[in-house]
């Protein structure tokens, strides 16, 4: 199947606590892409310590581009890619991007509107709603959900906590809620074959399960980096957007004047910040 791209749209990703590379902008894109940033530091919400970009920085970012329906999309658009003409929008997050995606993903409108999300050990915590809900919109077949969870060396699944592992949130907050059922697959080249498996939820949902319940770690959280990213959006998002996924619907055609922001997108533009 083939996706056409209208004339003058682009597609975006949007970054959250990853940094675009060059090899990703150099990927076999559908057609015109910009890969961008999130930075909540640059708007003064950095969180205090080592690590000012925690989730409650990502969070306090969703919250400061509310609207007063409590949709982010149309003023993270309007922030970040004014005058472009907008196709589809996707979102790759790394560990606190849970802080954003979650709440933006429980909010109808903005999940509607997401052509896709990629996981990069993304889910910490409890009241993943909206993950919950963009893994079944995906199972539907109406957008594409991909996550690759982990946890630190020495963690058992069962015993980590779903505060230190990614694989125990996803499997106890996001997957037994849905009330889905994961399948076993292949992983899709050119990402590796995880020791707890590859599995496919639904149409359009998969997860790399990173973890063996005896301990084993394929990438522990903190060295999850470029090379793992930039395999799982050529593994898994291109060939979505390229309508080439089985089982996947492609995206429709965001509504024109909400998203139709005017004027012609450059071929690609990296503009992001890492932790």
């Amino acid at each position: 199947m083939t996706v056409q791209i209208p004339q003058g749209a682009t597609d975006v990703v949007f970054y959250l606590k990853a940094a675009a590379s060059q090899a990703e902008a150099d990927l076999d894109w559908p057609g015109p892409i910009l890969l961008i940033g999130l930075d909540p530091v640059s708007m003064g919400l950095g969180c205090g310590g080592t690590d000012k970009y925690c989730s409650t920085a990502f969070s306090s970012m969703w919250q400061a581009l509310r609207g007063p329906d409590g949709s982010v999309m149309d003023r993270l658009l309007a922030k970040y890619v004014k005058g472009v003409k907008v196709n589809r929008v996707a979102f790759l997050g790394f560990s606190a991007a849970h802080g954003f995606l979650n709440p933006m993903l429980n909010n109808d409108s903005d999940r509607a509107r997401t052509s896709a999300v990629v996981m990069m050990d993304t889910c910490f915590g409890s009241g993943k709603t909206g993950f919950i809900k963009a893994l079944q919109d995906a199972a539907a077949g109406k957008m594409l959900y991909a996550t690759l969870t982990a946890h630190q060396p020495g963690m058992k699944v069962g015993s980590a906590g779903v505060l230190q592992s990614g694989t125990e949130c996803f499997e106890q907050q996001v997957l037994a809620p849905s009330g889905l059922k994961a399948e076993p697959v292949e992983a899709r080249p050119p990402m590796f074959e995880p020791k707890g498996g590859a599995w496919q939820i639904g149409k359009s949902g998969f997860w790399l399960r990173g973890t063996d319940d005896s301990g084993h770690v394929d990438v522990p959280h903190y060295n999850l980096g470029s090379k793992q990213q930039r395999a799982m959006l050529e593994a898994y998002l291109l060939p979505y957007w390229k309508g080439e996924l089985g089982g996947a619907v492609p995206w429709q055609m965001m509504a024109g004047a909400a998203l139709a922001l005017g004027g012609a997108a450059a071929a690609y533009y990296i503009w992001s910040s890492r932790r």
